[in-house]
Formats: C-alpha cells, sequence, structure tokens
C-alpha cells in the first residue's frame, strides 16, 4: 500500500497545484474598492476610474457611491502629464512597483489612455504563485510526506484566501508585503539549508522593497537580520553586514520621513486609540490633561476624515508622546490598545470595501476563498501568539540534531510570527481608524507563520519519540 501510495503521490501533487492554479485564475475578478485611499497611493499618475466624471464624484450622487466601496474598478484613465509631483502624498517602492505594472498593462491595451488593474497584477500573480510552489518543491526534499502534506494544505489555504488577493486588484501599498512575503519564507528556507551569501543578500533586498513600501513595516529589514546573521565570512563580516543592513533600514526610513500623514496619526494614535480605550476604564476614564496638555473631550473618537475631524486635530496638537505619558500614568490604558487589536485582528474581511467587478460575478463569496477568515474568526492569531511562546525557547533550549530537520521550519516560523505582531503594535500608531484593513499584512504574517510552525511542531514531536524509542 505505501509503495502504491508513493508512486501515485507526484500525480496527487501535481493535480492537486493544477486545482490551485484554475481556482486562483478567479482571483482576476476579485478586488478591494476604493474609500479614497487610492488618491494617495496613485494620484500622480491616475486622472479617475474610466467612466466616472472625476476622482471625487459630488458625495450622495450615485456616481459616488460607485466609486467609493460598493465595487472595484479595473480601468484607470491616466494623466494628461504624469506624473504629477503636486499629488505625490507618500513615498513608497509600490510606486516603482506600479511603473512595472503599467509596462505590463500596455502590453495588453492597446489604448495608451487607460491602464487595466487586472493586467497589471499577472506580474504578482506569477511572483505570488511560483514563490508558494518554490517552497512546496523545496519542502517536499527535506521533510517526511504527511508533514509535507500538512504543509501544503495549510500553505494553500493562505494561497487561497480572497480577504488578501484582493489587494492584487487593488492600489494600496499593503499589496507589496503580500506579494512579496511568500518570496521571503523561500529564501529564508533556502538559506537555513545552504547559508549562501546570494541568498542572504536576496533576503535583504526583499526585505527593504517591502520595509519602504508603507510606513508601518519600516522596521522590516532589522527584524530579517537575526535570521541571516552572519552573511559575510572573515575577519570583516560583522563590520561588512552591519554596513548592508544599515544601508538597507536607511532606505526603508524613507517614506517615514518624507511622510505626509504623520500628524494624522499621531492624533488618532491619540484621540481614535488611547483616548477611546481609556473611556472605557474606570480610573482613565475622565481624564482631563495629558501633562500639560488639555484633553479636547469633544474630540475623543472623532477621526481625521470626518467633517470635524480637521479642526479637532488642530485643537489637540496630539503627539506619540501622548500617547507614552498616558500609558505611563495608566498601564491598564497600554493593556486594554493590545486586547482590543488582538480582538479586531480575529477579523480580515473589510466589511466596508467590496471585493465586486462590476460586470462579473462575485467570486469572493466561493467558500474555499473564505477558508482563512473562518480560521481566524476562532482567534488564529492568539493561537499562534501561544505556539511562538512554545517555540522561542525550544530553538534555544534543543539541540542542533533535533532541530537538524525541523528546525527551518520553526525560525521561519518565529520570524513570520514575531513580524505579524509587531504590525499589532504598529498599527496603533494611527490608533483604531481602519485597523482591520491595517492589521491585514500582520495577519497575513501570522497566516504564514502557522503555516510553518505547525508542521514544524509535529516534525519535532515525532523526532523526539522516534528517539526515545531508539534509546
Amino acid at each position: 500500500m505505501l509503495d502504491f501510495l508513493k508512486k501515485i503521490e507526484p500525480f496527487l501533487l501535481y493535480s492537486f497545484l493544477g486545482i490551485l492554479i484554475a481556482l486562483s485564475s478567479l482571483h482576476l475578478f476579485i478586488g478591494y474598492a476604493d474609500n479614497g485611499d487610492f488618491t494617495r497611493s496613485v494620484g500622480f499618475i491616475f486622472e479617475k476610474p474610466y467612466g466616472f466624471s472625476a476622482m471625487w464624484p459630488l458625495a450622495g450622487t450615485e456616481e459616488f457611491n460607485r466609486r467609493f466601496q460598493s465595487e472595484w474598478h479595473d480601468k484607470w484613465v491616466f494623466l494628461n502629464s504624469w506624473p504629477d509631483e503636486k499629488h505625490l502624498f507618500s513615498y513608497s517602492s509600490y510606486k516603482l512597483y506600479l511603473l512595472l505594472q503599467i509596462k505590463l498593462s500596455a502590453l495588453f491595451l492597446e489604448d495608451a489612455r487607460y491602464y487595466s488593474i487586472i493586467a497589471g497584477s499577472l506580474i504578482s500573480r506569477i511572483i505570488f504563485l511560483s514563490a508558494f510552489f518554490a517552497l512546496f518543491r523545496n519542502v517536499r526534499k527535506t521533510v517526511p510526506v504527511p508533514t509535507f502534506w500538512i504543509f501544503v494544505v495549510l500553505a494553500s489555504m493562505v494561497f487561497m484566501a480572497a480577504s488578501w488577493t484582493a489587494f492584487l486588484n487593488s492600489f494600496y501599498e499593503d499589496q507589496v508585503a503580500i506579494i512579496f512575503l511568500p518570496v521571503v519564507a523561500f529564501l529564508l528556507y533556502k538559506y537555513n539549508q545552504q547559508h549562501s551569501l546570494k541568498i542572504g543578500f536576496s533576503v535583504l533586498i526583499f526585505a527593504t522593497i517591502i520595509g519602504s513600501s508603507k510606513t508601518a513595516f519600516f522596521y522590516f529589514p532589522i527584524l530579517a537580520t537575526p535570521f541571516v546573521f552572519p552573511i559575510h565570512r572573515g575577519k570583516h563580516a560583522a563590520i561588512m553586514f552591519a554596513l548592508a543592513v544599515a544601508i538597507c533600514q536607511s532606505i526603508t526610513f524613507l517614506p517615514v520621513y518624507f511622510g505626509q500623514y504623520q500628524k494624522v496619526n499621531q492624533y488618532h494614535a491619540v484621540y481614535y486609540g488611547a483616548l477611546k480605550c481609556a473611556q472605557q476604564i474606570d480610573e482613565a476614564k475622565n481624564i482631563e490633561a495629558i501633562g500639560n496638555k488639555p484633553v479636547v473631550q469633544e474630540c475623543i473618537g472623532v477621526p481625521f476624515f470626518s467633517p470635524a475631524g480637521e479642526a479637532c486635530m488642530q485643537k489637540a496638537n496630539a503627539n506619540y508622546g501622548d500617547v507614552a505619558r498616558l500609558i505611563y500614568k495608566y498601564p491598564k490604558v497600554g493593556f486594554k490598545m493590545i486586547a482590543q487589536a488582538l480582538s479586531e485582528g480575529s477579523h480580515i474581511d473589510v466589511p466596508i470595501l467590496e471585493k465586486k467587478l462590476p460586470g462579473a460575478p462575485d467570486f469572493s463569496n466561493i467558500p474555499i476563498f473564505n477558508l482563512e477568515s473562518i480560521i481566524f474568526s476562532h482567534s488564529l492569531n492568539l493561537l499562534v501568539l501561544t505556539i511562538t511562546a512554545l517555540v522561542f525557547p525550544v530553538l534555544f533550549l534543543a539541540s542542533t540534531n533535533n532541530l537538524l530537520v525541523c528546525g527551518a521550519m520553526l525560525k521561519i516560523g518565529l520570524f513570520f510570527s514575531i513580524f505579524g505582531f509587531c504590525q499589532y503594535v504598529t498599527v496603533l500608531g494611527d490608533g483604531f481608524f481602519e485597523i482591520t484593513k491595517h492589521l491585514m499584512v500582520g495577519n497575513f504574517s501570522l497566516a504564514l507563520s502557522a503555516t510553518f510552525l505547525l508542521p514544524g511542531l509535529l516534525l519535532l514531536t515525532a523526532t523526539y519519540f522516534q528517539r526515545k524509542r531508539i534509546i
């Protein structure tokens, strides 16, 4: 029986991969509607969606409702003269990546006045698919067949989740991380096998691309550093490595330094984050001042992008120091913020953003595309947190021989878990404003983490009991 299963295993694998490819083709029709953020990402290059009178139709009109939130649009009209620096609201590696996508779209559209998101996303889908398949190929060579299939099933659920792949048909900068995190996973897996200088540098390069795509990811290169140290060998290895990391980290800090929404984020962190949580705690709900600064009570819970928001931001004059001072005086506020972020992180759907393309069926409701949403609704983030707490000491206490097979999986799982939970803290820099969307990349990282941690722990357990029997 075992011999028969070994013979048909390649057939089962290729059939499974064929089904994945076929189903993932439906992702071409799944995207995220714009809630106004697209302007920040692409206003320097696009005038409006095709068929609309303007980028910002009049509020309350049918065109306004169609333009924002209720559906996403594939075709966009270029500005007559682009890029337009007046609308360059943020610095991001995504903008360079978008230019590459525009070149690809031009191969499919004859009219140079328009851009197709679907056509441009093809390069993202090839990278995304290739990274997962490369992982399958390498994991298959290094672990037992049952563990391999557990890994494949878990990774396929991540690969098929519409909540994440919908970013590929959008202009959200988050998509850079979603596209390239599986690439980093593959490179880290290879690095743990070969400890190659070339692969180690590749990890840092992709970490820089991800880290410079959005301010919330700026620390990604420094986070990756311990997992590829040391890349170099020889007398000056540490100095050369530190210099490489410093260059990468400097690049990822540029979006933070040049960001135009720092004041907005700081206002949200205080008035749409810390003070909202303080109101739920008896000892802190009637705070009248933070340090020497009076609290503007009527602005608590008022987002900047509401009618009263801009005036509130000016009156509040909030900064991140206010959050630190508030938590220092009322530690429960900090715990409440983290607890609420973990609670919000149990959802990976953004209900205010539809995934429907006009004129096409809504494939996002297919059950297999929503398995990850169901799993996260049962607190996958807390499960990964628990497993991480177990794995961390195991990696330090277990012998090298015990970790020979599963060490790579546990280390990679730990890496993505750390990044995922760091995002839970980082996104609070914008308070709870649209926190479900802001946590998407963190949750995507946690899903990747579970894909590695669970098979890794099973391997470690099986190896332990096997050696016990031998002894």
